[in-house]
């Protein structure tokens, strides 16, 4: 089936570099996963988003949006909170629980360090909600040990919200783009990118967001469907 393809989608350059190992004949292209354009609803400031989650707002908020598997690299995150030296700081976890055991020993450091009123682990939420998750963080974390795409990195530029993520993800972009920081799978660096962060001017702040904004526009569903539609009219020119 794939040599009788016209072309091989891949969705970032790390994937279609891993695909080159395979050494197909057929021609390979990156088109990334799409974002779609904010409703009137969305668009809603930081502190309005933590009253609607009913959440404290004299805190600041982490946001870890993704499934819970060792993969995706949470105990990273949860251990960077031992070293944080940032005060009145929360992290919201927003994920379904794909591997029990997993789970459980992370639940079980939280409690050990005394963190459970720190480490909010709320589940699988509503997607309708997910907006509010993302305007109501300082900062999505992502410590991935591996990512083909990434799509929370890409929501997270969506809602202007500046991201933390490993090296081993395709988003190796971030502190050049002034977007945020890639880190080593290590909570000490963790812990330094969001003291990083927090210390910023409010100036620098409002710079990343826009940064943000401005760098998913490319990811657009517009703008991706117009890239499908072009590379399949190529790839069919190139059979007359």
């Amino acid at each position: 089936i794939i040599e009788d393809s016209l072309f091989i989608h891949t969705t970032s350059s790390l994937e279609n570099r891993f695909l080159k190992i395979f050494n197909f004949k057929v021609p390979s292209i990156v088109i990334p996963n799409p974002v779609y354009s904010l409703s009137a609803q969305e668009n809603i400031s930081k502190t309005d988003a933590k009253v609607k989650l009913h959440l404290n707002t004299e805190y600041d908020y982490l946001l870890f949006y993704s499934r819970i598997n060792k993969v995706k690299g949470l105990d990273y995150l949860i251990k960077s909170f031992t070293h944080i030296k940032q005060t009145k700081l929360k992290l919201l976890v927003c994920g379904s629980i794909e591997d029990k055991n997993y789970f459980k020993n992370l639940t079980d450091f939280v409690a050990l360090h005394g963190l459970k009123d720190v480490i909010l682990f709320l589940g699988h939420t509503n997607p309708k909600d997910k907006y509010l998750y993302y305007s109501a963080s300082d900062l999505h974390i992502l410590p991935s040990h591996s990512e083909n795409f990434g799509m929370s990195v890409a929501d997270s530029f969506f809602y202007s919200t500046p991201v933390i993520t490993s090296h081993h993800t395709p988003w190796n972009n971030l502190e050049i783009n002034n977007l945020g920081w890639n880190v080593d799978l290590c909570s000490h660096d963790i812990a330094r990118c969001i003291d990083l962060y927090f210390n910023l001017s409010s100036e620098t702040k409002v710079s990343m967001y826009k940064n943000c904004k401005n760098y998913v526009e490319a990811y657009d569903y517009k703008n991706v469907a117009m890239s499908f539609h072009d590379n399949l009219q190529k790839a069919i020119s190139s059979l007359v």
